[in-house]
């Protein structure tokens, strides 16, 4: 069935707001002249214009000096040799690479252009010629690149920011990821904030137009693509487009990097406790530092007798809740650690052999100050500590020197501090290769 005329001029109209909203290029019909005749709005993000401020102006007066003879010499040709249109099937194509255009600001944007030779068209009588940004595709690559160096989502977000950019010439855009975004745009982040808290994808403000995708990560909002143009312009259907699309590779290198962080987290940290685990402390205390530093080692008393008589799980809690004290009794500077079974140290860098005693001393007062409940007994905690102080030595001197402090102390006394004063003397106990043999007792009270 043939469509009415009315059906036809609707059909025509939609086709056209398609082609002017929704081109993946720019696309322009020029005259014979060189006068633009029509653009596509896709302009706005290729330079910067609006359709309306072009039609009627000298197109030759957008393209770079030094890009011209080219440009006139392909143009000149085609004018002197007008495609036949009737026995023509294929009009003549003119290809131009790196061809720069003046755009808002008076930078100058990089294109490949191709056009279609239909002036021996009576229905057309112009060029039509199509244009293509070159900066994103360069962009772009720097992108994947990066993400396949696995560069972290943040250092992503700036690029695709500038990706983004450079694809709308007037544009301004920040991308959040967990709360942090990637610009300093303070007006256009707490724009974007109120955006995302409203759910609204489009807003207008006395300072421009905004346009809010959301970034999802297992139907979480991990972050959002905002981007921020002036009053006169808006963004193609294309442009929106790709912005939808670079939500899903923000939100692979979100993933990504949580988890990494996760299986870092899990490789330096102690499972149980939480803290730090053997091999973390020795990555943050290698080098060798010229603060006077004291090495704490911290051996708890009646770990064993808690294990045999109350059980592993028992046991567990006994570990977890003497971590617990023992990292509310140090500074945030202070490193603590689990070495393994029962015993913890801490590194920290202090003006003297007494400051460290009183850390240690802190230690110990913290775990002993308060009962605790583990099936039903109610238990103290207490530990014997060795402290070794000094300065440019290895960590591994000073954990020697600490250990062997402690050893000697829980031999005469145990759940007090003492002070390592000389030199490692000869001992079969040589870290990390070291055993505990001594008997534990345990002060507990029935509930």
């Amino acid at each position: 069935m043939k469509p009415t005329s009315d059906a036809s001029s609707r059909l025509a109209a939609r086709l056209y707001r398609g082609l002017v909203t929704g081109s993946a290029v720019t696309t322009a019909l020029i005259e014979k002249d060189f006068t633009i005749g029509w653009i596509s709005e896709s302009v706005v993000d290729l330079m910067g214009f609006t359709a309306e401020a072009l039609i009627g102006t000298s197109a030759i007066d957008l393209v770079h000096p030094d890009d011209r003879p080219a440009l006139d010499a392909l143009v000149a040709y085609e004018l002197q040799n007008p495609a036949d249109f009737i026995r023509r099937s294929d009009p003549a194509r003119l290809l131009l690479n790196q061809l720069r255009l003046r755009s808002w600001d008076g930078s100058w944007v990089t294109v490949d252009m191709a056009a279609n030779n239909e002036t021996g068209n009576p229905a057309v009588e112009a060029f039509i010629v199509q244009l293509v940004p070159r900066q994103t595709r360069a962009s772009y690559d720097e992108v994947v690149d990066a993400i396949f160096l696995r560069q972290p989502a943040c250092e992503i977000a700036n690029m695709l920011a500038a990706t983004v950019e450079s694809a709308i010439t007037r544009g301004v855009v920040v991308i959040s990821i967990d709360g942090n975004y990637n610009r300093c745009h303070q007006n256009l982040i707490r724009a974007a904030d109120r955006m995302q808290h409203e759910k609204q994808s489009e807003c207008v403000t006395s300072r421009g137009s905004l346009w809010q995708i959301p970034v999802l990560l297992d139907s979480e909002i991990v972050g959002s693509i905002t981007v921020a143009v002036p009053l006169e312009m808006s963004l193609s259907m294309w442009t929106k487009a790709a912005l939808k699309d670079l939500a899903p590779l923000i939100a692979h290198t979100v993933r990504r990097d949580r988890v990494e962080s996760r299986l870092t987290e899990e490789a330096s940290t102690d499972p149980l406790t939480g803290l730090a685990n053997r091999r973390s402390f020795f990555r943050a205390t290698a080098r060798v530092s010229e603060s006077l530093r004291a090495l704490i080692y911290i051996d708890l008393d009646g770990f064993k007798i808690v294990n045999d008589i109350l059980g592993h799980d028992a046991g567990d809690l006994y570990l977890i809740q003497a971590a617990a004290r023992i990292a509310s009794a140090l500074r945030p500077s202070d490193i603590v650690a689990r070495f393994g079974g029962d015993e913890f140290v801490v590194c920290c860098e202090v003006d003297s052999s007494e400051e460290a005693m009183l850390i240690a001393e802190r230690i110990a007062n913290r775990l002993s100050a308060d009962l605790f409940v583990i099936s039903g007994e109610a238990l103290r905690l207490s530990a014997t500590i060795g402290v070794a102080v000094g300065r440019d030595e290895p960590i591994s001197t000073l954990l020697q020197r600490a250990d062997v402090a402690m050893v000697t102390q829980k031999q005469t006394q145990k759940g007090v501090a003492a002070l390592s004063t000389g030199p490692v003397p000869d001992t079969d106990r040589h870290y990390p290769q070291f055993t505990n043999q001594l008997g534990l007792d345990l002060d507990r009270t029935a509930v």
